[in-house]
């Protein structure tokens, strides 16, 4: 589950890639979300369809298919829901 947190992290920073490399530095938690807060202020609903590709130690892989909601309110804050829908077992 840490793995699993660690990815969608990592999926996650990718939609920031462009500020961090402009910027040249490496960001804190809370200058990663100022920067996509930055990117999304104008968009209030954005969706996203989302391929995590897990590997454990052993170099195994597997996928998950899934789909991202994101919410921005007036008060600016953010809300996300993930819609896993592959593989079956997880999808929901």
């Amino acid at each position: 589950m840490q793995f699993f947190k660690c990815s969608l992290l990592i999926v996650s920073l990718l939609v920031v890639t462009p500020v961090t490399a402009q910027q040249g530095t490496d960001l804190t938690a809370e200058e990663i979300m100022a920067a996509v807060k930055f990117n999304l202020k104008n968009e209030q609903y954005v969706y996203e369809e989302i391929s995590a590709i897990l590997t454990d130690q052993l170099g195994q892989r597997d996928t998950r298919q899934l789909r991202k909601f994101t919410r921005i309110s007036d008060d600016g804050v953010i809300k996300f829901l993930l819609v896993f829908d592959e593989p079956e077992e997880y999808e929901g």
